[in-house]
């Protein structure tokens, strides 16, 4: 693969790479930046605003709800200052959906695909976004895997809301009409499979905590968004691939990782939840909601922002856990955030590596480029480093007011773009408010494309200095 933000432009004589990362990574961040603006205009509107229950003139919303709610959508997380279900009209709902399902998408994408709708040539700097956005560096695939993951999005999304807005017709009373379960269905469904977190009940989905269909739609959802459009590119081929033939295709390291990561998370963090709160916040529930409970936090936990328990009544251990999930995402190329699986896996194969005396990482019987390495630690440390700066600068703009874990807690879930909360995101101050903004928009983009954007990291410097050995551990 190509530098990221450059695409290889396939021809019988010269293969030519432009443009510049740095022009792509600007792109992507004025794209994402555009769309959050639009988003703030719009909810500002009276017309996203709910009617009062008692009834009279509704107020707009202020600008740092706006703001706030287009970012969180915009960026996939799920955070609101505002309940989306009964402070938001339908026409506030649905502008919500529509940012958050260009979020999911990338800016990027669903921009190079409005601009060939309409009959006019991408530029290379956009192929080049949309490219690094689907994960693959040559021109000649872009057109093509667009195509496809705007088709593979519709579909999925589709059959998602059709079962959801079943199952919300089976569980809710006998007395609520079927148009707002199908609406909760679509909406549910896009932002299960863009792992945005956002629903229309105050309590998320504790309300269907036992109700198995909406359990495994969702998670199915949230998995199959996050896992990337890459891996789902080598599994769609190994899928179609003809049987009996003589050269079966093989799934990428890559793709290896991912699933295998992925997995891990998945049981592990299924284990730890269930083993750290079975006596606590499971305690007296039947064992299979217990169970599906674990699965489902474990799962949503990692980028979605859905929960079917009270997360504010965990205990300090299982907040910690879900902390570590947030922390990691989900995949690259997906419409999640976190520091990602395949960067996990990489560290995880060089500690590995180390540790048998190999001098460079390893894993599935193939050595994994120093590039990746590199760019692997770059971001845990950039992650880890953005973390810690805006948890002090977010206890001292609140005047401490709130502990340590309840803040580190919000900073992680809005860097990852997951969404859960301790339930102090409303009472934060406008300080605190903007400083979720910002790492909101980090987390999304990833913390690399925003300081490739504004460094000169994308031309290698031609100077080479002596090396000289230091004493680490």
């Amino acid at each position: 693969m190509s530098p990221a933000g450059t695409l290889e432009e396939d021809g019988p004589v010269v293969r030519r790479r432009k443009p510049s990362g740095m022009r792509a990574h600007r792109m992507l961040i004025g794209g994402f930046a555009a769309c959050i603006a639009v988003g703030t205009v719009l909810l500002m509107l009276p017309a996203a605003r709910a009617q009062p229950v008692a009834g009279g003139e509704a107020e707009s919303l202020t600008w740092t709800e706006a703001l706030f709610t287009s970012t969180s959508a915009v960026c996939v997380t799920g955070l609101t200052v505002v309940d989306t279900g009964s402070y938001l009209s339908p026409f506030g709902q649905l502008v919500v959906l529509i940012l958050f399902q260009l979020g999911g998408l990338g800016i990027m994408t669903v921009s190079t695909l409005l601009l060939i709708m309409s009959g006019s040539r991408p530029s290379l700097a956009a192929m080049a976004a949309t490219g690094e956005a689907l994960g693959t560096s040559r021109a000649s695939e872009v057109l093509g895997m667009l195509r496809s993951v705007i088709l593979f999005t519709v579909a999925v999304e589709a059959v998602g809301a059709v079962l959801l807005a079943a199952f919300f017709t089976i569980e809710c009373p006998a007395d609520r009409a079927a148009a707002p379960c199908a609406w909760s269905g679509l909406f549910h469904a896009v932002s299960a499979f863009c792992n945005a977190g956002f629903g229309l009940h105050a309590d998320s989905l504790e309300g269907y905590r036992g109700a198995w269909g909406v359990n495994v739609v969702v998670m199915a959802l949230i998995v199959t968004g996050g896992i990337g459009f890459p891996v789902l590119r080598d599994l769609r081929r190994i899928f179609l691939a003809r049987q009996g033939a003589e050269s079966r295709p093989t799934l990428s390291l890559h793709s290896k990782i991912v699933l295998v990561a992925t997995a891990a998370l998945l049981v592990a963090g299924t284990l730890a939840f269930a083993a750290t709160e079975w006596h606590g916040r499971l305690a007296g529930l039947p064992l299979g909601e217990r169970v599906l409970a674990s699965m489902f936090q474990s799962t949503a936990a990692r980028t979605a922002g859905f929960s079917t328990v009270g997360v504010g009544q965990l205990a300090p251990a299982t907040l910690f856990l879900v902390m570590v999930l947030m922390f990691v995402g989900a995949s690259p190329c997906s419409t999640a955030g976190g520091i990602k699986t395949s960067t996990v896996g990489v560290l995880g194969a060089l500690v590995f590596s180390k540790l048998r005396g190999r001098e460079e990482p390893c894993a599935f019987g193939r050595s994994i480029h120093p590039q990746s390495v590199a760019r692997a630690t770059t971001v845990a440390l950039l992650a880890g480093l953005v973390v810690l700066a805006f948890t002090w600068l977010m206890l001292v703009a609140d005047g401490g007011r709130f502990g340590l874990h309840e803040v580190m807690f919000e900073v992680v879930s809005a860097f990852g773009t997951v969404g859960l909360s301790t339930g102090i995101t409303a009472d934060l101050g406008t300080a605190s408010r903007l400083m979720l903004v910002a790492l909101m928009f980090i987390g999304r983009l990833g913390p690399l494309t925003v300081v490739l954007s504004i460094s000169r990291m994308d031309q290698p410097d031609r100077v080479q200095y002596p090396s000289e050995t230091l004493l680490i551990g």
